[in-house]
């Protein structure tokens, strides 16, 4: 969402700043704002309601927006950290990087050596209704109560 946040104030300034050819642009332009408009409501309501992240004592299950849910059991998580991407200097998504076991790696071979060259094994944004470091900490405190070695 902060993506989305930042282009909105980009566009807010640059009306504040300049309006005049705000006020002349043509049809085309006008409809390509709100497609563009139109395309992230969809994806943001559609994101909310077909993808979550749930913890319990089996382990971390994420569904994304198109696929299966993935479920990670607690033994196989190693390891989870926060990483943050920014846009000059300014946050733009987090991102839960989990560390799994051996065994429980991918089995497709692109992803087993992009793990290895990476350092994590599976990824997911921190697009819920909580923050990135929330999550991390109900990561840390599962593995603690349900099986971490």
């Amino acid at each position: 969402m902060t993506p989305v946040i930042c282009i909105l104030c980009l566009i807010a300034l640059s009306y504040w700043l300049n309006p005049d050819p705000w006020h002349h642009m043509s049809l085309l332009t006008e409809m390509t704002f709100g497609g563009t408009l139109l395309i992230l409501v969809v994806l943001g309501v559609a994101a909310r309601t077909r993808s979550y992240l749930r913890m319990d004592e089996r382990g971390l299950e994420i569904k994304y927006l198109v696929g299966r849910p993935r479920l990670y059991a607690w033994r196989d998580i190693e390891g989870a950290r926060v990483f943050r991407k920014r846009l000059l200097l300014i946050p733009v998504m987090a991102t839960i990087r989990l560390k799994l076991r051996p065994s429980a790696r991918p089995a497709n071979s692109m992803q087993r050596a992009a793990g290895s060259v990476m350092g994590y094994d599976a990824s997911f944004l921190a697009a819920y209704d909580e923050s990135a470091q929330e999550i991390l900490e109900k990561i840390q405190m599962f593995r603690r109560n349900h099986g971490a070695a």
